[in-house]
Formats: C-alpha cells, structure tokens, sequence
C-alpha cells in the first residue's frame, strides 16, 4: 500500500509544507501553523486529525473558555458576572432562599440575559465601586430599561419589607420615618462630647 502523499495539505492549522522523512515506521511531515510555528508530524496522526495544529489550538481553546466574557480574574469571579448569577438564582431557583420574594412572585429575568452575560454587562455596563444591582421597579423585570447599579443605601431604602404606615394611605422606610422623627438629621451621625 502506498503511503498518502499530505503535500500542500492542510489540517486544522496545519499546512504540510515538505516530507521529513521516517521514524519509527512511520512517513513524518514537516509543517507550517497558522501562527508561523514549524514543527515535525507523523503521517497517521494528520490523517486521523489527532494533530491540529503546534498545540497553539489547544492553548486557545483553553483560554476561551475560562475567558468567555472577560470577567474570570485570578482572585475569582468579577462583581458583574456575580451579580448576573445571583439576579438568576433569585428568579429561577425555587430551592433559593429568597426566590419567593423574586420570581416566586413573578419576577423575571428578559430572555437575553438568560443565557448571556455578554448581553447583560452590555446593556447594563460595568459595576462603579460601592453599588449593587437594582431594579429601578420594584415589581418591574430585570431587562434594560428597569436595572441599574445603585448604592446599597438606595437599594435597601425601597425595599418591600423596609415600608412603614405612618398615615393612611402613606407608606414610607424605614430611614425616612427616621429622618423626619429627628428633624432632617442624620441619626448615624456622631457628635462629639459636650465640651469637646
């Protein structure tokens, strides 16, 4: 049987660009990768697509898939992407602590975000430091339009379970119903000793 002639052939990213001889029974190739890397490769394993490339394809493929968004770092996850994950615990996970208070009660997530961080950081944009993710409704999705990043001061003072009855018919936080009692004052405030 005569052996196969690769000459010119290509292989995922391999083009054989001369024969280099015989090892070990085997018709060796030499060849060019894409990415300009010359390296020696058996016959049957060209044929058989065991060898690809000069395992710069591997390394990329690797890569891509720990860097699919750009957000993986070295010390974990970015706050953004960590936020798109909790927004989907919360609507989609009935064993979630708090899903009764999300998609237990509605709450949805828009379809293009589901399954696409990208899509999710490009519509919303990147986390400034000291916010969290909020909705602008509190009864509205997250989709574009309703979600922001906003200071936990903000997103905790319109929270559901933060509402007081002051009047009929007024319902205000906690922090505010505060905030009148003392006069406009900030109570967290410390003042310094009489005399001091």
């Amino acid at each position: 049987m005569r052996p196969i002639d690769h000459l010119g052939k290509r292989y995922g990213r391999l083009v054989v660009v001369e024969r280099a001889g015989a090892r070990k029974g085997h018709i060796w190739w030499r060849c060019r990768c894409d990415c300009g890397a010359v390296i020696e490769v058996a016959g049957y394993r060209l044929k058989h697509g065991v060898t690809k490339s000069c395992g710069c394809l591997k390394r990329d493929l690797l890569k891509s898939r720990s860097t699919k968004h750009g957000h993986a770092t070295r010390s974990g996850l970015s706050p953004e992407y960590l936020a798109w994950a909790a927004m989907k615990k919360r609507c989609l996970d009935p064993n979630y602590k708090n899903y009764s208070k999300y998609g237990g009660r509605g709450i949805t997530i828009c379809p293009a975000w589901i399954d696409s961080f990208e899509q999710f950081l490009a519509d919303i944009g990147p986390r400034p430091p000291g916010t969290t993710l909020d909705r602008i409704d509190e009864d509205g999705h997250y989709e574009p339009g309703n979600c922001r990043w906003a200071t936990r001061t903000r997103t905790t003072s319109k929270q559901r379970r933060m509402k007081l009855m002051l009047r009929p018919g007024e319902k205000v936080t906690l922090a505010e119903a505060a905030r009148r009692e003392s006069g406009g004052r900030n109570l967290t405030e410390r003042r310094p000793p009489d005399g001091g």
